[in-house]
């Protein structure tokens, strides 16, 4: 191996899936939705950790190794799963209307992550990395049986098996500013689900919240833990 070599970039891609009847109200960061892309060199082989705010499009990996010049393998897409990101397949319009299911084949999304990826290229520096885990109270189990009908049911659930943790990877640039974070918490993303807002939820308010500390000068990258049984705590 090789020093390491870190660049990071977001694409804004809002406008591809705002409906016409839900225009945002400007007023609230999360109401943008964008993916994100991490890439790292070592002076042999490339790597990127892409995220996009939604669902990912499976056409988004073989995009990305071709840009990259890079075996897919080393190629690592998630999705932040939040359920007000109508273009990607999650969450209802208003009036409840589902969204058009995505379709087979390239995605719109493709060419944004293509984007991103060589925006991060282009942003290489000689960097170094490190990872810490801390605790992060949001989260509550939401699989418990109904008072009233004795069955199961989606609510808050204290006693239930919920993991805290919040998983820290840091790339910052030699003389310690910092490049990039991709971090990782297991919750669904649905305070604004049926709302008819559209937005990137939690990952996204917790993402622009980083990086405007940071003046925008760093990327904050939010992947999904194992959110299957786990919702807001003060979801209702």
């Amino acid at each position: 191996t090789g020093p390491l070599q870190v660049g990071a970039s977001r694409v804004e891609f809002t406008k591809l899936a705002q409906p016409p009847e839900t225009p945002p109200t400007g007023r609230y960061e999360h109401e943008k939705l964008f993916l994100r892309a991490i890439v790292l060199d070592n002076g042999h082989t490339r790597a990127a950790l892409v995220s996009v705010d939604g669902n990912a499009p499976d056409s988004i990996p073989p995009r990305v190794a071709e840009a990259l010049k890079c075996p897919i393998e080393n190629v690592i897409v998630s999705s932040t799963h939040s359920h007000s990101a109508y273009l990607t397949g999650i969450g209802l319009r208003p009036g409840g209307a589902a969204p058009p299911p995505p379709k087979a084949g390239p995605s719109p999304l493709d060419d944004i992550a293509v984007q991103a990826v060589r925006e991060a290229l282009a942003k290489l520096q000689p960097a170094r990395m490190a990872f810490g885990t801390g605790k992060s109270y949001l989260n509550v189990n939401r699989d418990t049986i109904s008072p009233q009908t004795r069955l199961w049911t989606q609510d808050a659930n204290p006693d239930g098996p919920s993991d805290k943790t919040v998983a820290v990877l840091k790339f910052e640039s030699l003389s310690g500013e910092p490049v990039a974070l991709y971090f990782n918490y297991a919750m669904h993303p649905v305070n604004l689900y049926l709302s008819g807002i559209i937005s990137a939820d939690y990952p996204g308010a917790a993402c622009r919240y980083i990086e405007q500390i940071y003046g925008d000068r760093m990327v904050a990258v939010f992947t999904q833990g194992a959110e299957g049984d786990q919702n807001p705590l003060y979801l209702r």
